[in-house]
């Protein structure tokens, strides 16, 4: 699993604003609700993203069984 660094930058109105760690040039966007209690401005945060292939089946199962 491919994991990357980010900087939770700051908080706009339950947003959290992340720049992505070394050069902190990309940004991305996440509702605050989805991290961890205690979460603040300033934290370095290690994000992972993997692929659902199950729910992608099942998704695409049910998408074609109600076209």
């Amino acid at each position: 699993m491919e994991s990357f660094k980010v900087t939770l930058d700051r908080i706009e109105e339950n947003i959290a604003v992340l720049l992505v760690r070394d050069e902190e040039k990309f940004k991305i966007n996440i509702p605050i609700i989805l991290f961890p209690s205690g979460s603040k401005e300033g934290d370095i945060l290690d994000i992972a993203i993997t692929r659902d292939v199950q729910g992608y089946r099942c998704y695409k199962k049910k998408s074609f069984s109600t076209a």
